[in-house]
């Protein structure tokens, strides 16, 4: 989230968490896939709470647009997926990683 600026309350908006759990979530579905079948509970569920803090800033700040838009909305359908959440979803479109989960990974 530095990328986005400077430390400042509320947190300057800024796309960078999204882009960053990309990697990391398709790197612990290739992973899980391979057979390290905890791994989405790692480091206390880490992958979780990244979505979690997004969300809450979301809410928080509800005007700044920090909900997956573009070409991280196939991120919330696999969250989901694999947590039994229910967190936001739209269409998920092309993404950099993985893409159409909403195809994929609807419940």
């Amino acid at each position: 989230m530095r990328r986005g600026g400077p430390f400042a309350i509320p947190p300057i908006q800024t796309g960078y968490p999204w882009e960053a759990l990309q990697g990391v979530l398709v790197e612990a579905v290739v992973l899980e896939r391979a057979g390290y079948y905890d791994v989405f509970d790692w480091s206390d569920r880490a992958i979780l709470r990244i979505v979690q803090f997004i969300e809450l800033l979301d809410t928080q700040y509800p005007d700044d647009g920090w909900w997956a838009t573009g070409d991280d909305t196939w991120v919330p359908w696999v969250i989901n997926k694999t947590y039994g959440t229910s967190f936001q979803t739209d269409e998920a479109n092309h993404g950099k990683c993985m893409a159409w989960t909403d195809w994929t990974h609807a419940p």
